[in-house]
């Protein structure tokens, strides 16, 4: 058997400085975490019943148990993760009831999830019942330094990762450090041990009674936490998109909407991030410029690098700039007045006039020619969204364009979707609703814009008239609500992420 030890212990009232420890060893013990009142509650709290199983399954027991998150959050834990972030801001991802039977094995690994060589994860391991130094987590320190998870090298059925001793695995860890050695850090029930999911480690119950542990686990801001597609297989391939995103919750520090899909907890209950941007510019052009744009906004997401949107006034006989393509994508939307869209379409070797009214729309792919003209007497005024997509490249998609005609002939929640030059699709849907009419408050695993075509809409808390623009970024909290006495109509433009796009570990 391996020697157990407890490398550096703190007590809660003895915190001196552990970063340079934790840094070199990748784990730290730390006692009495949780008191007996604590300890007898998570001991007979049921996770195969049907409420917890499936979160259980993907570690979301901290949205479903509130003692949980109360304890995943509570002053004492924060107190030594404040120190192990280095006082960066941080949120909580996982929370998972772990059961192993006398004599069970849960094989030396790497955690896949965290296992990529940017590091800035925290884990924790903590005893509940059956926990001593016959059935402890066991780990080689200094193993998260090595650049490489213990699945490199074993594969998932190999018998070096299910052996107690771990003599394969301890010689490969030679190959990597000359004094590297098994550790069995000192932990009992109430205990924790807080390590580095990089750490090459594993855990076996030599014990006659069965063991329980609660495994926390938390990450730096900025940092995505992701789930591998096969957590069997080597190397690492992680789900990307929000819609295979795990909830987390800010423990320390603001969310960062742009890396991960943020819950928040208001008066003990979770609630997502409400949608933040809803805007509609006054449209003047006070120095009557040929050409004036209103700014709405311009921000990344976490599906778009850069995503903007503009209004602009178009004189008379006036055009904004010459013919041109880029590799950005764009909508046109006709606010007001009579355009002319001009494409240059593949293979005709010139461009095409489209005679364009208020209501009209068009969608330019990456790469497409286009411009637009005022041919009439009187000012026109158009909405612009462009944006660049963080898909891995770009693929052909065809210019197409939609009369007003089209989607208000009566329908009320008319539909279409079209291939995009950098996201899986592009989706555009038509709805009118009546007065006291609404969609309930929901949550989107894809960013939306809608646009108000007639009478006033509410989403939340904000009402926006004709031309007003709301944008909603994934995870965030929205509905649509017609609060007026009039019919209200509006475009909603989704922009569903590229799954194919993928982050790999080394």
């Amino acid at each position: 058997m391996p020697s157990s030890t407890s490398g550096t212990t703190y007590r809660l009232n003895e915190l001196a400085d552990m970063t340079e420890e934790w840094k070199k060893q990748g784990y730290i013990a730390a006692r009495q975490l949780i008191d007996s009142e604590t300890i007898d509650y998570l001991a007979s709290l049921d996770v195969d019943s049907g409420d917890l199983s499936k979160p259980n399954e993907l570690k979301r027991l901290w949205m479903t148990d509130t003692q949980v998150r109360q304890l995943a959050t509570s002053q004492t834990i924060r107190h030594q993760l404040d120190s192990l972030f280095e006082n960066s801001d941080y949120y909580l991802w996982g929370a998972q009831i772990i059961d192993r039977e006398p004599d069970q094995i849960h094989l030396w690994h790497s955690d896949n999830e965290t296992s990529r060589p940017e590091g800035g994860f925290v884990s924790l391991w903590i005893g509940i019942s059956g926990v001593d130094e016959n059935s402890t987590l066991m780990a080689i320190p200094g193993s998260h330094t090595y650049g490489v998870p213990v699945q490199k090298f074993f594969a998932y059925e190999d018998p070096a990762r299910y052996d107690p001793d771990g003599v394969a695995v301890l010689e490969k860890a030679l190959e990597y450090d000359s004094e590297a050695s098994i550790m069995a850090p000192s932990c009992n029930d109430g205990d924790g041990i807080f390590f580095d999911g990089r750490l090459w480690h594993g855990t076996f119950n030599h014990n006659r009674l069965p063991r329980r542990t609660l495994l926390l686990q938390y990450g730096k801001r900025g940092i995505p936490i992701r789930f591998a597609k096969d957590y069997m297989s080597y190397p690492f391939v992680y789900n990307d998109g929000h819609a295979s995103a795990p909830p987390v919750m800010p423990v320390q520090g603001k969310p960062d909407p742009l890396v991960n899909h943020n819950v928040l907890e208001k008066n003990g209950q979770l609630t997502y991030t409400a949608a933040s941007i809803a805007v509609q510019p006054e449209l003047a052009n006070k120095k009557q410029l040929n050409w004036a744009a209103f700014p709405y906004f311009n921000t990344p997401t976490r599906i778009f690098r850069k995503f903007s949107c503009h209004a602009s006034e178009l004189l008379p006989g006036c055009m904004p700039h010459m013919p041109h393509d880029h590799d950005d994508e764009e909508i046109l939307l006709i606010l007001s007045g009579t355009a002319t869209i001009f494409i240059n379409e593949p293979g005709k070797g010139a461009l095409r006039a489209y005679p364009s009214l208020a209501g009209d729309f068009f969608y330019y792919p990456s790469g497409q020619t286009h411009t637009i003209y005022n041919g009439s007497e009187e000012p026109i005024q158009y909405l612009m969204f462009r944006w660049s997509a963080r898909a891995a490249q770009s693929r052909p998609a065809k210019t197409v364009g939609y009369k007003k005609s089209f989607y208000d002939a009566g329908n009320n929640r008319l539909s279409v979707n079209h291939q995009s030059s950098g996201l899986k699709h592009l989706h555009m849907h038509f709805t009118r609703l009546q007065p006291g009419q609404s969609f309930k408050r929901h949550v989107d695993q894809y960013d939306t814009a809608i646009i108000v075509l007639e009478g006033e809409l509410s989403v939340l808390n904000q009402r926006l008239g004709r031309g007003g623009v709301f944008f909603i970024r994934a995870g965030e909290l929205h509905n649509t609500h017609n609060e007026g006495t009039e019919p209200c109509a509006y475009l909603v433009f989704e922009f569903h992420a590229d799954t194919a796009t993928t982050i790999k570990a080394v």
